[in-house]
């Protein structure tokens, strides 16, 4: 395992203990301050009374793989890590969180270029077959693999794929035009929506202000995912990274770094901060 894979790994087994964490003490202390600061960003005051009041709240983790919206045989990632529930004999609310153990730049979506791309058309984006091949050399996808003198030539050729500045002109244009053009929806993919049934999305973005796995401290932003998105927007469109990624608003697309096989040449979305 490399230094990166490492990384991942802790990051991960820091991340699910987290969500526990969170997730015990809304179930455990409902009006403790960890539970109250949660529950009284999603409710106004007087919904906050009412339903603390008249109703069952409790948090539950959400299942790591769960039914594809598009496609009832595959699976695929929620993108709402827990749930809150709100529910009594007559009523059920529940509220889906995305959790980031830490503020710092980390991965919000791993899909493969394939599932981007339906995701985009079945939201009514017109992911054309220059972007889909584009994308595919930027992640070494599918039959997209440097040949030999290729992997002399190219900055990365060792990972089998194009930098985004490696790739053709039209391509390089038609990318920038695409996640410039379709940025709010293509936010509210990564972050939002995913390719999950609907009571999967999240409605709601917490992220610890420091690194858990590191200072072991419970300290979080949240926020209303509609809000995070509007706020990655402001922060611009489509640029391009010294490294051969690019930015959209407050997002980097890149190419995965660890995995094997296919599961190598994914795209992979970061984001850092709440």
């Amino acid at each position: 395992m490399n230094h990166i894979q490492q990384a991942g790994e802790i990051g991960r087994s820091a991340g699910y203990r987290y969500e526990d964490i969170i997730v015990n003490e809304i179930n455990n202390n409902p009006y403790g301050i960890i539970a109250h600061n949660i529950i009284h960003t999603i409710l106004n005051n007087e919904l906050y009374l009412y339903l603390q009041g008249n109703f069952n709240v409790y948090a539950e983790k959400v299942p790591s793989r769960v039914v594809d919206r598009f496609d009832f045989e595959k699976k695929t990632s929620p993108k709402a890590d827990i749930r809150i529930n709100f529910k009594n004999q007559t009523a059920h609310y529940r509220f889906g969180i995305s959790i980031k153990s830490s503020s710092a730049n980390i991965q919000v979506q791993i899909t493969n270029v394939d599932n981007f791309k339906r995701a985009c058309e079945l939201k009514g984006l017109n992911l054309s077959e220059n972007i889909y091949i584009g994308l595919s050399k930027f992640c070494g996808f599918g039959q997209y693999k440097l040949n030999e003198e290729e992997q002399e030539n190219l900055i990365q050729g060792d990972r089998n794929r194009w930098l985004i500045s490696e790739l053709s002109k039209n391509e390089q244009m038609e990318i920038e035009e695409f996640f410039n053009t379709n940025q709010k929806e293509i936010t509210e993919i990564v972050l939002k929506e995913g390719t999950a049934l609907e009571e999967y999305f999240a409605d709601y973005y917490l992220v610890n202000n420091s690194e858990y796995s590191k200072t072991g401290q419970i300290d979080f932003c949240i926020k209303p995912m509609s809000e995070v998105i509007d706020k990655s927007i402001e922060k611009g469109g489509y640029k391009t990274t010294p490294k051969g990624s690019f930015h959209i608003g407050s997002i980097t697309v890149q190419m995965k770094g660890s995995g094997k096989g296919e599961a190598y040449h994914g795209l992979q979305f970061n984001k850092s901060g709440c």
